[in-house]
């Protein structure tokens, strides 16, 4: 007993473990982890070199081919002629032959050429892809980033709505004790507080959720000790340059690439199928050492084979068809893209303008609401007010905060969404965001 005693206080006395410390992780080391973690990003890099391996591919369809070829053949009989002094064996009982080719295309409607063309411009396709999926993973990672630190913005409000309502409880005990006010207005507090725990329980829940978004896009296995603390007190923005700026931009982005790469493919698939017209010329040099000495044991040949395309039913023409149509189609997707190009920014422009005009309007709302609530509570304790105005005035001030935080964290979206349409997001974030 005196033991479980003696353990009992030195455990009292004994220093309390500090919690770890998580490491902190800033928006721009979390952009440098999703550009190079993130699935999409690893899925971007290896189709480049999955077009990389098809263009190394297509390149040795004009190259030469070297082939070595044998046979093991036993037949059921062995036929010579010739006198006994002069035998030629034209079927051994046991035959073997071995031959060595070097096949090289000559000439085909410089159809390889253009396929080897069109896989280069697959490269370039990629490439392309690769980073319109950059801009795609900075657009979520900055949007998961800011949901979770504007929901711990929002816990502070709400828990300074809370401890707002704490004050008016006080003080509304005071005054009952006083005789001056009801009951009623201290279970109005109450209730007030009520709901702000409320509110900051609901901004908990969004911050897990945002965080959660942000694991998965930065390939994160582990919970929030392995995603660390973000960094809440960081003023983020992205400048934006002008409109002319980033229309200019915006048509060089990579969907507009992507879409010009397509109707240079398309381009090359029409005289690549018009190709097919033309004759195919190949080479062929060999060497054939086999047992029969008939007509002899070994002999070396070259020969230059042609083929020339009289009539294909038909086959020819239609794909040469289909062929101009998708390129017809690329060119209207192109024009498509460019339009859309200069609507996507000028469209982001415009919010953006909104954006940052309703955070300013919030700004001027939050020191207004500051103003009238120190007014309101100096008339609630002279009693020339209700609860109900001090309450009101209480309200007024956590929406205004409330706004305002999600006025600040609207203008980064929507400068983020004008560097997006301008193709250029993740350049603009690494350049930013140090």
């Amino acid at each position: 007993m005196i033991h479980l005693i003696l353990s009992a206080a030195l455990a009292a006395q004994a220093p309390a473990t500090p919690e770890p410390v998580l490491p902190r992780l800033t928006l721009r080391a979390a952009l440098d982890r999703a550009f190079l973690l993130a699935p999409a990003a690893i899925r971007a890099l290896d189709e480049v070199t999955a077009a990389v391996g098809q263009k190394d591919a297509t390149k040795s369809l004009v190259l030469p081919r070297i082939n070595i070829t044998g046979s093991l053949i036993r037949n059921s009989e062995e036929v010579t002629f010739g006198s006994p002094e002069d035998s030629r064996t034209i079927l051994p009982g046991t035959d073997w032959n071995a031959r060595v080719t070097l096949q090289q295309p000559v000439y085909a409607g410089r159809r390889e050429l253009r396929l080897y063309n069109q896989s280069k411009e697959g490269v370039i396709l990629a490439r392309d892809g690769q980073q319109a999926t950059r801009d795609r993973i900075a657009l979520r990672v900055i949007a998961d980033y800011s949901a979770a630190v504007q929901a711990l913005a929002l816990v502070r409000v709400e828990t300074q709505a809370a401890e707002l309502a704490e004050k008016r409880i006080t003080q509304a005990q005071a005054l009952f004790e006083a005789g001056e006010v009801t009951r009623i207005d201290i279970l109005r507090a109450e209730t007030a507080r009520k709901a702000a725990l409320r509110r900051v329980a609901t901004s908990e829940a969004e911050a897990i959720q945002a965080r959660s978004r942000l694991r998965m896009v930065l390939a994160i296995d582990g919970g929030d000790g392995e995603l660390g603390d973000l960094d809440e007190d960081a003023e983020i923005g992205l400048p934006v340059l002008g409109p002319e700026t980033l229309e200019a931009r915006a048509l060089i982005r990579p969907e507009i690439k992507q879409a010009e790469t397509n109707v240079r493919i398309a381009s090359l698939e029409v005289l690549k199928q018009k190709g097919a017209y033309l004759p195919v010329l190949i080479a062929d040099v060999g060497y054939v050492r086999q047992k029969s000495s008939f007509p002899s044991d070994g002999y070396g040949y070259a020969a230059l084979r042609f083929t020339v395309p009289v009539f294909q039913g038909g086959e020819v023409g239609a794909r040469t068809r289909v062929a101009a149509a998708r390129l017809h189609q690329a060119e209207v997707t192109l024009a498509e893209e460019r339009r859309q190009a200069s609507e996507d920014v000028r469209q982001a422009l415009a919010l953006l303008e909104v954006a940052r005009r309703s955070r300013s309007l919030a700004d001027e709302q939050v020191k207004a609401a500051e103003a009238e609530y120190a007014q309101a509570r100096d008339l609630y304790e002279q009693r020339e007010v209700t609860a109900l105005d001090l309450q009101a005035a209480e309200s007024a001030l956590s929406e205004a905060r409330r706004d305002l935080i999600q006025a600040r964290f609207g203008v980064l979206r929507a400068e983020a969404s004008a560097w997006l349409a301008a193709g250029s997001l993740a350049e603009a974030a690494l350049e930013n965001f140090k």
